[in-house]
């Protein structure tokens, strides 16, 4: 009787003890991932993310998401060049500042684009962000920017 107390008394604590050894590598690895986006911290309350499987399929790969987690430049989105609809394919590279962040893209037909992303100026609009597209990066004195290759971001 003696000891059936003893174990009913001690189960919980001992299942905690293993529980909370279970989950320290998992914690641990969250936190090396958290380093590397204080690394990058970026400009205009925007993110480097990674839409893998886990979170859409099909996945979308490297993304820029504002505050809320909302994707601004991504697989499948959208953004106006001359009268013309360019849909993203891939995110290769992006570039920031203090200031912008410019991604290097590829469409669907293999072209190459830039979305700039600076801060929006005008008091009348609701929108945060200006988003601009060029098809040249000379337009977007890309020599200022930091650059990170899409390859060197670690997909969670």
């Amino acid at each position: 009787m003696r000891n059936s107390k003893l174990i009913t008394f001690l189960f919980p604590f001992i299942s905690l003890i293993i529980l909370t050894e279970c989950n320290k590598p998992k914690e641990e690895s969250q936190q090396g991932e958290s380093k590397q986006e204080e690394q990058l911290s970026l400009p205009l309350n925007l993110k480097i993310g990674y839409w893998g499987p886990d979170v859409q399929y099909p996945p979308i790969g490297l993304v820029i998401e504002d505050e809320l987690g909302l994707v601004v430049v991504g697989k499948e989105s959208e953004f106006l060049f001359n009268n013309d609809t360019v849909l993203v394919e891939k995110i290769k590279r992006i570039g920031f500042d203090k200031f912008r962040i410019v991604a290097e893209i590829e469409d669907k037909k293999g072209e190459l684009f830039y979305i700039e992303c600076v801060q929006n100026d005008l008091s009348t609009s609701t929108n945060n962000l200006r988003v601009t597209t060029w098809n040249s990066i000379d337009v977007i004195e890309a020599d200022s920017l930091r650059w990170v290759d899409s390859s060197d971001i670690s997909h969670r």
